[in-house]
């Protein structure tokens, strides 16, 4: 079904045909869009196990283009893609502040019981506030270790740098005593 509304589709003849995540089930239906459409944009969540199956029963297909819709392909045969003349891409970055942003949430939600708040308020069991519930524990004054100065580590420490430029030559100190500067 031609989606509406994009001037360019329509103009190119596009055919839009969204799937839903139940949709992609097994290599009969991978196998079909590959056979059938220029490109197959999609989720790591909604791929088969064995694209280079899905790629040996389509061997010439009419798709162009493999576009995987986050960083990672991992779960796609580029070997087979490639062999059967598909482009495999993928969205490095696109998802980065995002991962970073849920990484400090869970940091202060852990620490300050947030979840088990949420879940009393939603179960009806809040009576109302008190001095001693729930605090949990203060992230004021804490050192954070972060594994990995990627794009998601990175990410993770840069809404904290104003918040320890006071503690900075502490930090690096400590840092210099571990050996990691």
């Amino acid at each position: 079904m031609r989606k509406r509304g994009s001037h360019q589709a329509e103009a190119a003849d596009v055919d839009v045909t969204p799937l839903l995540e139940t949709q992609w089930t097994g290599i009969p239906v991978f196998t079909r869009r590959l056979a059938h459409a220029l490109g197959v944009l999609s989720e790591a969540k909604v791929f088969i196990d064995d694209t280079a199956a899905a790629f040996a029963e389509a061997p010439d297909p009419r798709c162009r283009l493999l576009a995987n819709f986050g960083v990672g392909y991992n779960h796609i045969d580029a070997e087979a893609a490639t062999r059967a003349g598909v482009m495999v891409s993928n969205t490095p970055g696109a998802v980065t502040d995002a991962t970073a942003d849920i990484a400090l949430t869970l940091i202060l939600m852990t620490a300050r019981r947030a979840g088990e708040g949420e879940r009393a308020v939603r179960a009806d069991r809040w009576t109302g506030w008190t001095p001693t519930q729930m605090l949990g524990m203060h992230v004021t004054g804490k050192t954070l270790g972060i594994i990995g100065m990627g794009r998601i580590g990175k990410g993770i420490r840069l809404p904290l740098v104003p918040l320890a430029k006071a503690n900075e030559p502490v930090v690096e100190a400590a840092l210099r005593e571990a050996g990691v500067l």
